[in-house]
């Protein structure tokens, strides 16, 4: 088992500061596991803001301390939600790639059957126009 603790294991999703899982257990239990258990799946415990700052004044830290942890965890959601951006964008982008290289494919396939010049020869044309790659 684990106290509860700062920064732990937990960056809250909107605000506050970040109470989890403290590093260090202060009890171990160890359980034979068999299959006709049934599992038992227990419900993490989570803290509105203001109760976290409580928690933490409780704990004697100083405000201007969980001001700075409020700062920390708020860096970190914004570099997580950055990350996220940039990962969708990117697969958009591998959308519209992988759209134009269909429509280059699907393009060459018709203009295969070709057309037949003054000389007799057979030219192939292709002309797709992309926005936003």
């Amino acid at each position: 088992m684990f106290h509860v603790a700062h920064g732990g294991s937990a960056v809250p999703n909107r605000s506050g500061p970040p109470i989890g899982l403290a590093k260090s257990h202060f009890h171990v239990a160890c359980t034979a596991i068999r299959p006709d258990r049934r599992r038992h799946r227990r419900a993490v415990q989570k803290f509105d803001p203001s109760e976290r700052v409580a928690l933490l004044k409780a704990a004697a830290y100083h405000e201007s301390e969980i001001a700075a942890f409020c700062v920390d965890a708020f860096v970190v959601r914004k570099s997580r939600q950055d990350e996220a951006i940039d990962f969708m964008e990117e697969r958009v982008r591998q959308k519209k790639r992988r759209a134009v290289r269909m429509l280059v494919k699907i393009s060459g396939e018709v203009s295969d059957q070709g057309s037949t010049d003054d000389m007799g020869s057979t030219s192939k044309r292709q002309c797709v126009t992309v926005q936003g790659c």
